[in-house]
């Protein structure tokens, strides 16, 4: 077994659902339209560390970031479609915050170009880490260790005059830093163990063009530990504790299966985020971009809804007809008539036990 931080994080908040999350048979991955465009970021500002500007004046780098912008963006979109083969998708020009994120990153790359942050070494970045010698900065390094079970992806890692320092970006504006101490704290064990020298910066570049530095802290590298071992017990047995809670559950993927989440109310949300229904009707317009449900209401979570429902704005392509019993869940929101407004990535699919 080896875990990477996300998988770490989400063993913390729900052991169940992160052994669920492991299993091919249940696995459920469908990215969303944040981390798509984060996605396409991080690949952008890889290419800039890895010598992809290089070779361009600064009055030609603005087309060449553009030409490599619209490569990854088109690669990424393809992808996110992939995923959702039911899902009409918006086009990435209208996803959330699409032009600050391309802006801050053109501006990240110069930032990156300019402090001479350029990888000295062609070769394949996927090439596991083999020796001390590896010249720096490594960009977006697959990591791995057997001794320590973690493996991860680091953004950056750079020397300076008193070791390395590791480099994580974030879109958006982060206010807390602290929020990342594990993932960079797996990373830096991960450094560590594989370069023989020691890491003495934890550093976050947000997408507002800050940069923050979290603390680093023996007891959290403890803590990861601990974790490891427990993740690894309740692998074992394929069991764990699910914690229904509306943080944990509001996104998760796994709701029409797990007993935890069904048996539950989660009162303090005036929003479904689950529904169970038979439907009564079926609207969509010319090219099923946009369906409209009504349900015969058999459950609902919170338990708000009763009678029938309708359910609309959802841009699926369904398969399913009158008469058929559906859950619906993720991204529904209560309009002001009391009908249910969904969205594209809304997920609508047959009952199946639980």
């Amino acid at each position: 077994m080896k875990v990477s931080p996300s998988e770490l994080e989400l063993f913390e908040s729900c052991p169940q659902r992160f052994i669920w999350s492991l299993d091919p048979d249940k696995k459920r991955h469908q990215s969303n339209l944040p981390s798509s465009l984060g996605k396409i970021a991080h690949k952008v500002l890889a290419s800039a560390h890895k010598g992809g500007f290089e070779k361009q004046n600064s009055e030609n780098r603005e087309s060449l970031f553009n030409d490599i912008w619209s490569a990854v963006e088109k690669e990424e979109f393809e992808s996110i479609q992939s995923e959702w083969p039911n899902t009409v998708v918006p086009q990435p020009i209208r996803w959330p915050k699409y032009f600050a994120v391309k802006t801050s990153t053109q501006y990240l790359v110069e930032k990156a170009l300019s402090l001479g942050e350029v990888w000295k070494r062609a070769g394949d970045s996927s090439r596991p880490i083999s020796s001390s010698n590896d010249s720096y900065p490594w960009v977006e390094k697959y990591l791995e260790s057997e001794i320590l079970k973690l493996k991860g992806i680091p953004d950056l890692v750079k020397e300076s005059s008193t070791g390395l320092e590791i480099v994580d970006y974030k879109t958006g504006n982060v206010t807390d830093p602290e929020t990342f101490s594990m993932q960079m704290h797996i990373y830096l064990m991960l450094v560590s163990e594989l370069s023989n020298r020691k890491v003495t910066r934890l550093l976050i570049r947000d997408f507002t063009l800050q940069e923050k530095e979290i603390s680093i802290d023996q007891a959290m590298i403890k803590k990861i530990r601990e974790s490891i071992l427990s993740a690894e017990a309740h692998l074992a047995k394929q069991i764990a504790p699910a914690k229904a809670t509306l943080e944990n559950c509001r996104f998760c993927n796994f709701k029409d299966i797990c007993n935890e989440f069904q048996i539950s109310n989660l009162e303090v949300t005036s929003e479904p985020i689950f529904l169970q229904g038979k439907i009564l009707q079926i609207h969509s317009n010319a090219d099923s971009s946009k369906v409209s449900l009504q349900l015969l209401v058999q459950k609902s979570i919170p338990i708000k809804f009763e009678g029938s429902v309708w359910i609309s704005g959802l841009s699926v392509k369904p398969d399913f007809v009158i008469g058929e019993t559906v859950q619906v869940m993720n991204n529904l929101h209560l309009t002001d008539s009391l009908n249910v407004l969904g969205s594209w990535n809304t997920t609508v699919s047959k009952k199946t036990s639980v």
